[in-house]
């Protein structure tokens, strides 16, 4: 499968990954239990690997569509724009969240939750963004015309 083709699939890891590990992160901090600790840092740290592999799958369908028409290209753009705020905010995030696990500072948990809060609503527009693109703008769908009368 070519690499442009794997976006849609990958896009998805970054979305569950750091949405559940952040939401239980979140929790288990606050309530003080460090039970899950180890667990919910390694979702938050596979999803912030997810999120730039999605980013480069998605530098690559962008490549394989071209040339764009300017409303869809500028909605592309938007939206790479927002996945790479989302990958910056995400390394900060995992950077603050390594403070809270090793160090145990209760100042780098509260930046860290409000970043966290702050990526996973970017996250949401960058994925409502793709599905604009895709679904309103038909940017990567290949549209075939019927084979034969409707049964």
């Amino acid at each position: 499968m070519p690499i442009e083709q794997i976006h849609p699939v990958v896009v998805h890891f970054p979305i569950v990954l750091l949405l559940v590990g952040f939401l239980l992160d979140g929790i288990f901090l606050l309530l003080r239990r460090t039970a899950w600790a180890d667990v919910t840092f390694l979702l938050v740290a596979a999803g912030v690997g997810a999120a730039f592999a999605a980013g480069l799958t998605g530098q690559a369908a962008a490549h394989a569509i071209e040339p764009l028409a300017p409303p869809l290209k500028a909605a592309l753009e938007r939206h790479h724009e927002f996945a790479g705020v989302i990958n910056f905010l995400g390394t900060g995030m995992l950077a603050l969240r390594m403070m809270v696990r090793f160090r145990r500072q209760t100042v780098p948990l509260v930046a860290y939750l409000a970043i966290g809060l702050l990526t996973l609503s970017l996250l949401a527009l960058t994925a409502r963004r793709g599905g604009i693109l895709v679904f309103d703008l038909g940017a990567g769908v290949a549209l075939t015309a019927p084979v034969g009368p409707a049964i």
